[in-house]
């Protein structure tokens, strides 16, 4: 009974905080896209796998299943995003179950908070879209992981069903084996492991991944080789360029970030506090030899992605949200660090400092979790000053705003949106969170259009990567009658006041 109540306590904390949270978090670029793949596979179309950018089937799946045992009284997106939390809140559930049995009970509270933590992470566990089941499926894969070499079939079965639901969540979950590969290779020199048992595991493993990948992707079932062919041609050979800018300049598909805009991103978007924590984790199972096999896991687990999403001609855009994935797996060694450190009441209160500055962090940029930046680049204003993006995925567009633009537009005019979602747009008009008509427009267009459509309001993100030239100049030359900000107190690195993530301007 102990070992099933710790993570089903874990998994009712997790999910009540997701639940409630996602009330707050305005909806995202890509969670309209999510709605509309949903909708058109309950009539049998299944967008995607084979087709336009090639994302697999899983997400659509769980958040299909999702809205229909979501409780009717959740708001839009809660409903939306009902899915994903559950997903990610019973992972989160295997992973203090994990964390309990091979470190210790307090390794495994403190690792659930470290990774509730990381406000990037927080987020992007909430998001209806592909990284949130992407991250949670690669943490079951992790938390199942055989103990033993030795282990059953049953259980490199088990293991198989969930490597295989990694690889339909995203892409990049046809990763997930290779930190487990290369931890079993480094096992060779100090375990007699029979290679013909290992070889028989692996098979089975592989066959079981590829099955369940293939029953999650219904668009593979008509032509299976040949599906399977197109798939990776559509994730290898991506002609989506959007841009974004790091350090000041700005990067595209057809050019490449510096090897280290990994590294970089995560030193200034974890909480410094976190970092500390996590280089005392990793002296730790340095030091301590029954922990280092364990460590030495996670860390793999988190340097692929990393290693991944560092290689040149990767995907650019939206910077962490392609490799939030590694930021658990930080947060675990955090813990680590936090769980070695509980030992003595001065230090009992340094590590309580730390947790309570993270607090603070999430409470501050609070539903904005998506434009944290930590102490060590100045917070979110002084990541602007050395010229990073203050915002990327439209979440500054929050039920305030959207009030405004009701309050301020008359019905026969037309709000037009610079780079905005179409279809997470249309998602607010259905729900009449947006009432005026709208426009989204992607490219430079002509003062005519505005007259045609009876346009009254302009409203961008201030996403420096993705600016039109006419944005430019409106920033440049004119004053803006709305501007969003986190909010309006603070001083120095705390000064959110100082950063708007959206403005709205008059048409004329």
């Amino acid at each position: 009974m102990r070992d099933v109540s710790f993570p089903l306590g874990v998994f009712v904390v997790v999910w009540t905080l997701l639940t409630f949270s996602s009330t707050q978090l305005p909806l995202t670029w890509d969670e309209g896209e999510m709605a509309a793949r949903v909708d058109a596979a309950s009539q049998g179309v299944w967008r995607g796998t084979v087709m336009e950018e090639g994302h697999p089937q899983f997400p659509i799946v769980l958040t299909a299943l999702g809205s229909m045992v979501c409780p009717t009284f959740f708001s839009e997106e809660t409903r939306l995003r009902f899915g994903v939390i559950l997903w990610f809140s019973a992972a989160l559930a295997t992973v203090s179950h994990r964390l309990r049995r091979e470190f210790s009970t307090e390794t495994a509270v403190f690792g659930i908070i470290s990774i509730l933590l990381v406000p990037r992470l927080f987020a992007h566990a909430q998001i209806a879209a592909w990284d949130s089941p992407l991250t949670a499926s690669w943490l079951f894969v992790w938390a199942l992981f055989p103990r033993n070499h030795d282990s059953s079939f049953r259980v490199a079965t088990l293991w198989g069903v969930f490597l295989g639901i990694a690889f339909a969540s995203k892409f990049p979950g046809w990763a997930a084996p290779l930190p487990f590969v290369v931890w079993t290779l480094c096992r060779f020199r100090y375990y007699e492991i029979k290679v013909v048992d290992l070889g028989k595991r692996t098979l089975v493993i592989g066959v079981t991944a590829l099955l369940v990948f293939f029953l999650l992707n219904p668009p593979l079932w008509g032509g299976p080789f040949d599906g399977l062919r197109i798939f990776f041609e559509l994730n290898t050979q991506r002609e989506l360029n959007i841009s974004i800018m790091f350090l000041g300049k700005l990067y595209d598909l057809h050019h490449s970030l510096p090897w280290y805009n990994t590294l970089f991103w995560t030193v200034i978007t974890v909480p410094v506090g976190l970092l500390g924590l996590f280089v005392v984790g990793l002296q730790e199972t340095i030091r301590d030899a029954p922990k280092r096999q364990a460590g030495l896991l996670i860390l793999l687990n988190m340097a692929t992605p990393l290693i991944l999403r560092a290689l040149p001609g990767t995907p650019v855009h939206d910077g962490v949200r392609l490799f939030v994935t590694a930021f658990p797996f930080l947060a675990m060694l955090a813990a680590i660090g936090a769980a070695s450190l509980w030992t003595t009441w001065k230090k009992r209160i340094l590590i309580v400092t730390v947790y309570g500055a993270c607090v603070f962090n999430m409470l501050w940029y609070a539903p904005q979790w998506l434009s944290f930046y930590n102490l060590a680049v100045g917070g979110l204003p002084g990541a602007v000053r050395i010229g990073m993006e203050p915002t990327y995925y439209w979440d500054a567009l929050d039920q305030q705003t959207l009030d405004w633009i009701n309050a301020n537009t008359q019905p026969d005019e037309c709000v037009v949106f610079s780079y905005g979602s179409h279809r997470t747009l249309t998602f607010y008009r259905c729900a009449n969170r947006l009432q005026p008509e709208f426009l989204a427009v992607f490219e430079d267009i002509l003062p005519d259009d505005f007259q045609k459509r009876n346009g009254r309001w302009y409203v961008l993100q201030r996403r420096t990567g993705m600016l039109l030239d006419h944005d430019q100049e409106l920033i440049a030359r004119h004053v803006p009658v709305y501007v969003k900000t986190i909010r309006n107190g603070g001083i120095g690195p705390w000064n959110l006041r100082a950063v708007p993530l959206l403005e709205i301007y008059e048409l004329k």
